[in-house]
């Protein structure tokens, strides 16, 4: 195998490209489309930019908002995961994150609840409307599933064998077996990944990488590294978090029960 890779700085860490170049006729062109598969899940889902698609739902709630389809594909996708978690993954939590200044506060933003629950979340074709001024931000999950898709976009350019690692969120396909290692309570762990997605998220808060997980009930969990396998980044990071909120003894079990692995080191 001739081995192909990039590295560009986006979604806060630097994500790298790579894949068997052996059987690609253009080279360029399989870059190309996995990062502009990447840099439209930031321009669609930014919680940041006000004329994203998920800041333009925001802003209308009771109202019907049309969007794009991968934004439709990744509400989708967390609604179900909230209602599967019974909630402990949340994306309406949005409004937490304003308060405590660690998402901006755009007009309007307000008056927002702090947060609501799936039922709240509308969607009909590519369609979406908020029942009740909530904020919802994908930060949870939006990075795996950006993944995903410059994984899709790699395969629809004939590409068997690659990979993409975006910090915490990794996925390899075909002959692939990458190792990773994964920090413990007492240093490093390694494993080998092939043809599966690889998670991690810590829930330590600091003032140069702001970011924080919330319950329902506006609480944090402790400090505490969580690592998870699946099938797919999206899910894998979004399991993440519903671990992260869970009580330790249940993490494994819950994993499980949601179609992924918590990697217990």
């Amino acid at each position: 195998m001739t081995w192909s890779k990039r590295m560009r700085p986006m979604m806060g860490t630097f994500v790298e490209v790579g894949f068997d170049s052996a059987v690609v006729s253009d080279v360029a062109w399989v870059f190309q489309r996995a990062f502009q598969a990447l840099e439209e899940v930031v321009s669609l889902m930014s919680f940041h930019d006000v004329n994203s698609d998920l800041s333009r739902i925001n802003a209308q709630p009771g109202q019907w908002v049309r969007v794009q389809a991968p934004t439709v594909a990744l509400l989708q996708r967390a609604k179900q995961l909230m209602l599967d978690s019974d909630h402990l993954f949340n994306c309406t939590v949005g409004g937490y994150l304003v308060r405590d200044g660690i998402l901006p506060e755009h007009e309007g933003y307000a008056s927002a609840l702090p947060v609501g629950r799936a039922e709240d979340l509308d969607i009909d074709g590519e369609a979406v409307r908020l029942r009740r001024p909530v904020l919802v931000t994908l930060d949870g999950i939006a990075k795996g599933f950006a993944v995903d898709r410059a994984v899709n976009a790699m395969q629809a350019c004939g590409v068997e064998n690659g990979w993409v690692n975006a910090g915490g969120d990794l996925r390899c396909f075909g002959a692939v077996t990458l190792p990773v290692a994964l920090r413990t309570s007492d240093g490093y762990q390694t494993l080998t990944l092939q043809n599966a997605a690889l998670a991690c998220s810590n829930t330590s808060h600091s003032e140069d990488f702001p970011s924080k997980i919330f319950h329902s009930d506006g609480g944090s969990p402790d400090d505490v590294e969580i690592s998870v396998q699946a099938d797919s980044a999206w899910l894998a990071d979004g399991v993440t978090k519903v671990l992260a909120l869970a009580e330790p003894e249940a993490r494994s079990a819950l994993a499980k029960k949601l179609g992924a692995r918590h990697l217990s080191l």
